[in-house]
């Protein structure tokens, strides 16, 4: 499988929790993603929501796109 390229801006969404995340910021060191995560609360799936803000391993990310469990939505398209 290609590899994933993520960038800032990019959107990943978890169809399980209906939740959608941003990615915010790439720390080079950690080699992890900070995010802003939009998630519906588990008792009101169609009304409040909760925001945070994150970080995860890039590593789980890949998986979890390559997987199927995340969509992965690029802010623009990438040059092949």
């Amino acid at each position: 499988m290609e590899e994933i390229i993520f960038s800032r801006g990019d959107i990943l969404y978890y169809p399980d929790n209906v939740a959608t995340a941003v990615l915010l910021e790439y720390d080079w060191i950690e080699e992890s993603w900070t995010y802003s995560l939009r998630s519906p609360l588990e008792s009101d799936r169609h009304g409040n929501h909760y925001v945070m803000l994150d970080c995860t391993k890039e590593s789980m990310l890949q998986g979890a796109v390559e997987q199927g469990r995340f969509v992965h939505y690029p802010v623009r398209e990438r040059a092949k």
